[in-house]
């Protein structure tokens, strides 16, 4: 299972993002995120982890928010895919 965040600017939501992955019983999952060159500590955060099943992807631009959602999907290596916004949990 992949799950895919794409995020920009959302220090104050990606952590229970994160933390609502890592709560699942079920543990065969990596998670995607695209960061689209956030200006905020977004990244900062994301970094704070240390699981590796999370692979941390960021743009050398911002490149929109569908290009950047695209992006997450393509990224991801599971048979199943669920995109996560990164406000939500």
């Amino acid at each position: 299972l992949s799950v895919c965040i794409p995020v920009y600017n959302c220090e104050k939501f990606i952590g229970e993002a994160i933390d609502s992955v890592l709560n699942q019983d079920f543990s065969d999952w990596e998670l995607v995120i695209v960061d689209n060159r956030s200006t905020d500590k977004t990244v900062e955060v994301i970094r704070s982890y240390k699981d590796q099943r999370i692979r941390l992807i960021e743009n050398d631009t911002n490149i929109g928010m569908l290009a950047n959602w695209n992006k997450s999907v393509s990224l991801a290596t599971g048979k199943y895919i669920k995109v996560l916004p990164a406000d939500d949990f």
